[in-house]
């Protein structure tokens, strides 16, 4: 049954198989050789052959008694394995693929699809060479064309129409608090700043649901408005408690949102873990165009 298996999955829309090898019937370590016919027939408004793979295989993992007729052992396998895909398949339809907006970066997909397949069959050097080309000009390519995007929306004057849009292209989520043992915000440069983006995220998120009409008492008590979604420029409302790094801060007076970060075992530790946590903030918040007020510093406390 391993060996029908490994068969199998490589099998899309074919129908006719023919079994060539003899040796599968005596033993269980050799691989099958088999011959993939195309399908014969026209089907109106479908363009490829669903098969439902999990049935096939219990099908054909029932118990096979062995004759000692080799011919006889190969036709017959053959005959289940096509009994087994015909009594499982059903005509589909495949959806139209999407590519990118852009038409440099989807030529640049399609070339590197093309080199991908090329590589795998190769095996050459210069193959994983253009390969490797290929990818790093796609995810370039990709990365200026964002960038554009984002640079041409900051130009936009409403800023309602902004948000909007800057919401629908954004390309990835405030992050989440990745917690240690102890309750403590982990140190690593991919986790921090995690904590205080995530208190703001449940604070000023869209709760409502169109079979549940309600929203949460966490946002009601925040003062936000009901139906209020997250976003950078929402920010600005609340950056305005929050120290520059510049000041070197000791004690941050907003517990609520830093308790986590001064959870420390030492005041020396938790002074130099709150301040690295507030650069890498304030590099997040430059990234969103929100600016971080000097006068915010004269809220702290330096005790």
């Amino acid at each position: 049954s391993q060996c029908v298996q490994r068969v199998l999955d490589t099998i899309h829309a074919v129908l006719d198989v023919q079994v060539l090898s003899k040796e599968f019937t005596t033993s269980d370590h050799l691989p099958l050789l088999a011959q993939l016919l195309s399908f014969e027939g026209k089907i109106d408004h479908c363009n490829f052959i669903k098969v439902n793979w999990k049935k096939v295989v219990e099908e054909l993992d029932r118990p096979y008694n062995v004759t000692n007729d080799i011919e006889y052992d190969v036709g017959h396998l053959t005959a289940s394995i096509q009994s087994a895909i015909l009594n499982n398949s059903r005509a589909a339809k495949r959806k139209p693929r999407k590519w990118h907006k852009n038409p440099l970066i989807k030529q640049l997909v399609i070339e590197k699809q093309q080199a991908k397949k090329t590589y795998a069959r190769t095996r050459s050097t210069e193959d994983k060479k253009q390969l490797k080309k290929l990818k790093k000009t796609t995810r370039t390519n990709h990365q200026n064309y964002q960038g554009r995007v984002t640079s041409n929306i900051c130009k936009l004057d409403d800023p309602i129409l902004r948000w909007q849009v800057l919401k629908k292209n954004r390309p990835v989520p405030p992050p989440i608090p990745v917690l240690n043992t102890g309750n403590q915000v982990a140190r690593t440069g991919s986790e921090k700043s995690e904590m205080l983006a995530s208190t703001l995220q449940e604070r000023f998120t869209e709760l409502i649901t169109p079979q549940e009409r309600q929203i949460s008492e966490s946002v009601k008590r925040a003062g936000t408005a009901q139906g209020a979604v997250i976003s950078p420029f929402l920010y600005s409302m609340y950056i305005k408690d929050m120290p520059h790094s510049n000041c070197h801060i000791k004690v941050y007076q907003y517990a609520d949102d830093t308790g986590y970060l001064v959870g420390q075992p030492t005041t020396k530790q938790a002074v130099k873990l709150l301040n690295t946590q507030l650069k890498d903030l304030e590099k997040w918040c430059n990234n969103w165009k929100t600016k971080i007020p000097w006068c915010s510093c004269d809220r702290q406390l330096t005790v």
